[in-house]
Formats: structure tokens, sequence, C-alpha cells
């Protein structure tokens, strides 16, 4: 971080450069003036001259100081405003990863209660029983200028472990629309929509091995998604954690981590 910002510093410091050489060309100025005029008082020195060289001095001096204090000022001024803007996007980094974190594992709830469900009736077709959920939308991306923010702060693990989560917990949300699509149209090869009671569950005629191979293909590819979201769960509270440690490096205001309960709803 220093290595970035250290510029400031050089231009501080060039600053009160500019300011003494200033000060010292003055002071030079009214040596001359007061040499020629008291060539003779130059080793006899007087009150007057004197007084009029510290007082050259002094001033130049206190010139100097508020210069460079000034300088200091706003170096601090700009090293709080870019810390402050750097633990804003790592406030939004937290927020758009534990939201996609609450949803995922929301999601995966709702399947495992539904084939919890299934399974205490006793269907062989257990996965029809994961019902569609409505009201969700893709998640947010995390934006290029949260991404470069960690790069800067150096923390490139942490940059590397987020890599594409935001797009890839998207396309799990797409993924499961996709799966209920497939699950409807084994559905619609049922004689009825009681789906969960195995004693009422019965096949259109001439559709059976449709049915099965159907199902099939869509038990593999829910157990599958379920995996997937536990994977992403994993990468996720990595990730979080990282960005809160990265958080309380800036000491700043601590707070406790609570996570979301952000239940999807059935459609």
């Amino acid at each position: 971080m220093a290595g970035v910002y250290g510029g400031d510093r050089v231009n501080i410091l060039k600053g009160g450069h500019v300011a003494l050489g200033a000060t010292l060309g003055i002071c030079c100025t009214i040596l001359v003036f007061l040499t020629v005029e008291h060539f003779g008082s130059i080793f006899t020195p007087n009150n007057s001259l004197l007084a009029a060289m510290i007082g050259a001095l002094i001033g130049g001096g206190i010139s100097l100081a508020g210069q460079v204090m000034e300088a200091e000022s706003r170096y601090r001024e700009r090293e709080t405003d870019r810390r402050n803007k750097e633990l804003a996007q790592l406030y939004g980094l937290f927020d758009t990863l534990h939201n996609i974190l609450s949803y995922l594992i929301a999601v995966k709830a709702h399947c495992q209660r539904q084939l919890k469900r299934a399974d205490e009736v006793g269907t062989k077709f257990r996965y029809l029983g994961i019902i569609p959920l409505s009201g969700h939308s893709r998640f947010p991306s995390i934006s290029s200028d949260t991404r470069v923010t960690l790069m800067v702060c150096g923390a490139f693990d942490l940059y590397n472990a987020i890599n594409n989560i935001d797009q890839y917990a998207s396309n799990l949300l797409d993924h499961f629309d996709d799966l209920q699509k497939r699950r409807q149209e084994i559905v619609d090869l049922l004689s009825t929509k009681d789906i969960l009671d195995e004693d009422e569950i019965r096949i259109v005629k001439g559709k059976e091995i449709e049915a099965q191979a159907r199902y099939h293909v869509l038990e593999r590819n829910f157990s599958d998604f379920l995996s997937s979201i536990g994977e992403a769960e994993t990468t996720l509270d990595k990730c979080i954690d990282a960005t809160l440690a990265l958080i309380e490096s800036f000491d700043g205001p601590k707070f406790k981590f609570v996570r979301k309960n952000s239940e999807p709803q059935q459609a």
C-alpha cells in the first residue's frame, strides 16, 4: 500500500524544498541589500541588522512549516477518503457474497425438504417432489472496481478465490429452472398430479419407458445440481471469511456476521 501512494509524500517534500528555496532567496536578497548599505557593519553587526536577519529567518521558517503542515493535512485527508472508499467496496462485496450464499443455501434446503417428504411417503420418483420456486432473479455481479480494490489491498488469494462465483451462482439458478422444465415433462406423462403418493402415481399407458428414462436423467442432474451448490457454498464461506478479515484490518467498526434467511417462495 505504501508503495502505491508514496508519490504524495514525495510531492510534499518537493513543496517543502520550493518553500525553503524561496525563503533562502528572500533572505539572501535582504542580506545583499544590507551588505551594500551596511558593508562596514558586516564585521561589526549592529542590533538592527541582527534583528532583520533573525526576523527573515523566523518568518521563512514559519512559512515553510505552515506549507509542510498543510500538505501533510491534505495527504491525511486523501488517505482517509481512499480508505473509506476501499472499505465501502469491501462492505459491498461482503453483502453480495452473503446474499448469494444465503439464497443458495435456501434453495438447497428447499430441495432437501422435498426429498425428505418424498422418502417419508416412499415414492420411487422422489426427485419429482422438488417443486419449482418463484421470485428469484440473477445475482448482482461483483464489480470490476471491487476486484481492483482487492488487488490494491494485496488480497490476491481472495481475488482468485472469488473468480466468477457470482456468474456461477446465477448459472446454478438457471440450471434449477431448466431442471424444473424437465421435471414438468415427466409430470405430463403421469396420469395424476399427486406425485408424492406412490399408490396414486400412474404413468400414461405406452409412456412407461420414456418416463423412466427421463426420470433417471433428472435424478442424476438434480444430484449433480445439489453437489454444485455444496461446492459453491464452501467457496462462498471462505470468501466471506477472508472479506471480513480484510475489513477488520482497516480498524473499522466491528460487526457480528449473522447469516440471512432468504427463503425463496414456492411456486
